[in-house]
């Protein structure tokens, strides 16, 4: 799969979670990659636009301090999938990526996994990028 077709489906994806359609983001996302390397190349995408939201909400982060979801995501105890999908997005916008692979790899031990945590990742970037954005962007939106 070459690069801007990833690019694409990930983007396409956020754009349907970000509208309130998380159930068929995923799908978007998940839609023709079977292979477990394949997703995580889309959940990193994601996780991408997930940072650059992260920056735009925060400014520009000083040395040593790092970025952290609590107040986005909330408790993390009750759902397994949105723990780690927050770490894994944590950990990316971090530029951690050793440990962003780390946690894809205990979360998506099979296709309901992935799935279930691809969702969730989904899920709070869209609401990261909600948050983001400013009130009149949406009637700009395509």
């Amino acid at each position: 799969m070459k690069h801007e077709q990833v690019d694409r489906r990930a983007w396409d994806a956020l754009v349907q979670a970000v509208a309130g359609n998380v159930d068929g983001a995923v799908e978007q996302l998940a839609g023709g990659a079977s292979q477990s390397e394949a997703m995580f190349g889309l959940c990193c995408d994601v996780a991408e636009a997930g940072a650059r939201a992260l920056y735009r909400i925060h400014g520009p982060v000083p040395a040593g301090v790092r970025f952290t979801l609590v107040e986005y995501v909330g408790s993390l105890d009750a759902v397994p999938e949105r723990a780690l999908a927050a770490r894994f997005l944590e950990a990316y916008a971090n530029r951690y990526e050793a440990g962003a692979l780390e946690l894809y790899v205990s979360a998506a031990a099979g296709r309901q996994e992935r799935l279930g945590f691809a969702r969730e990742l989904l899920a709070i970037v869209a609401h990261l990028v909600r948050s983001a954005t400013p009130a009149e962007a949406p009637r700009y939106a395509a």
